[in-house]
């Protein structure tokens, strides 16, 4: 059931210019004829001025009703426009963080299975390498800072129709539909070149050595985004364990769509 029909009909409808012209024309219209149906009928002439009246009564009072409707439909469609607004504006902060302008994880899992319908594409998960460390060390200002800095080169780095989003903490997620695994590869590295080569800045100064790891995993057909994202998460470890700043490709961790599972078991590493 579409709930957002009634609401486009409405804007539509409302939408449309109104005139006072064809409602007072059609008042006058309606009092002529049955005045000269009387006339005709009963064989009595009409003098003017009762034709007059005739015309100048619903002339007056149809133009003044019309232009009262007019207004109240002009003000209906500016509390719907106003309402439409709000409905975007609390959607947008609904389905965005606030920190770094991107997707949260509620957002961008659900961009991610409408750009799905379109056909496979490639997963990268990013995680900021030591992101507790700097909070620790440089406060969680500087912090904050680091998280949006990052976000606005993801945001910059991707396609029209990517999408990117925080899934939480000092993660974030980069969806690319259509893309085959030289460009996922590509992408992803040119992302972890840019970030270690961006020059991060807190209230101490700079700040060095910032890095993320990233893992990437294929989101076919047959594979859930559940699965896809655990698959992405193993690749992101084993960038972790394999000493941060890599880029881990993961492969199908469903032996029976694949037949071979990803990695066996991974030791868990601080991120």
């Amino acid at each position: 059931m579409n709930t957002n029909r009634p609401s486009a009909e409405f804007a539509e409808n409302t939408h449309k210019p109104l005139k006072s012209w064809p409602s007072v024309v059609f008042s006058v219209v309606a009092t002529l004829i049955p005045l000269a149906l009387v006339s005709y009928i009963s064989g009595i002439a009409i003098e003017p001025v009762y034709w007059a009246f005739a015309i100048f009564c619903p002339l007056v009072i149809s133009y003044f009703v019309s232009r009262k409707f007019i207004r109240m439909s002009e003000h209906i469609r500016n509390l719907h426009s106003d309402l439409s607004n709000a409905h975007e504006a609390l959607k947008h902060v609904a389905e965005h963080d606030a920190l770094t302008q991107t997707l949260n994880r509620r957002g961008f899992l659900h961009r991610l299975e409408l750009s799905r319908t379109n056909g496979p594409g490639w997963l990268l998960l990013l995680d900021i390498d030591r992101f507790k460390a700097i909070n620790d060390r440089h406060g969680d200002e500087t912090g904050d800072h680091v998280l949006h800095t990052i976000a606005l080169h993801l945001r910059r780095g991707i396609r029209t129709d990517d999408c990117v989003g925080r899934l939480g903490g000092e993660e974030f997620a980069i969806f690319l539909p259509g893309a085959n695994r030289e460009t996922a590869l590509a992408m992803a590295e040119s992302i972890r070149q840019g970030i270690a080569n961006t020059a991060f800045t807190g209230r101490s100064g700079a700040l060095h050595g910032i890095t993320i790891s990233i893992g990437l995993a294929h989101l076919a057909p047959s594979l859930s985004i559940p699965d896809c994202l655990r698959m992405a998460d193993v690749a992101l470890y084993q960038a972790k364990d394999d000493g941060r700043n890599c880029v881990k490709v993961g492969e199908c961790i469903i032996p029976a769509q694949c037949g071979t599972p990803l990695f066996q078991s991974l030791p868990i590493t601080t991120r």
